[in-house]
């Protein structure tokens, strides 16, 4: 091997092999990124031209949103880099299949054959899975490049949005659809003062022991 060989392999770092666990993982992860996003465009407040809206906080919804697009649009790519490995998955349970119905047809022994028909329907199992596994990665793919479209169809006018006001998270879940006034103030009740009992009633509970659940209204876990 050339000196320039060996410069070029130690060059390149040595990544993990992805298997199919981290494949599911990314998946299930990537959809919850996904529902993030949708939220983020769904509860966006109607803004006019000139930035004006009924919302005051409008600008930072939509910086989230921004922000929100952004991961997903990297996502989206690590996600696609593991459509190979799910052809290999399918590929290498179509093979196994082969062998096994090959080998099969050259046993002559009962108990052998059983023993290869059940391998044959796990294998199937196995097969069937992974043509699943490969249909949910494409519509899931499929589906953020469709929300990143709406997404980049909903922009601020005139500039980037930016971060002014924090709205409580809370909000985010709830807002007002597009049209509907948020001028009003917030009105944040204040909390109730937990009501003491007199160091003696204390000390009468206490002696009580744990008290008995009450009968109504039981949970069942």
């Amino acid at each position: 091997m050339s000196r320039q060989s060996i410069q070029n392999n130690q060059a390149i770092p040595s990544q993990p092999q992805l298997n199919i666990k981290d494949l599911d993982s990314a998946m299930a992860s990537f959809r919850s990124e996904l529902e993030h996003l949708s939220k983020r465009i769904d509860i966006l407040p109607r803004v006019g031209k000139d930035g004006s809206s009924e919302c005051h906080f409008a600008e930072d919804l939509y910086a989230d949103k921004e922000e929100a697009a952004e991961k997903v649009a990297q996502r989206l790519r690590d996600i696609k880099g593991y459509m190979p490995l799910a052809e290999r998955e399918i590929a290498r349970c179509s093979n196994n299949l082969s062998t096994i119905s090959s080998d099969k047809g050259r046993l002559r022994d009962d108990e052998a054959i059983t023993q290869y028909q059940d391998a044959l329907h796990a294998q199937q199992y196995h097969y069937q899975k992974a043509v699943e596994r490969r249909k949910a990665l494409q519509e899931l793919i499929q589906q953020a490049e469709q929300l990143l479209s709406k997404a980049n169809a909903k922009k601020y006018p005139g500039k980037k949005p930016e971060k002014r006001f924090h709205p409580p998270a809370g909000l985010l879940g709830g807002l007002p659809g597009p049209g509907v006034s948020m001028a009003a103030p917030i009105s944040i009740s204040p909390a109730f003062d937990r009501p003491s009992l007199p160091r003696s009633e204390l000390g009468d509970l206490l002696s009580l022991g744990p008290l008995p659940a009450p009968s109504a209204g039981k949970f069942v876990p």
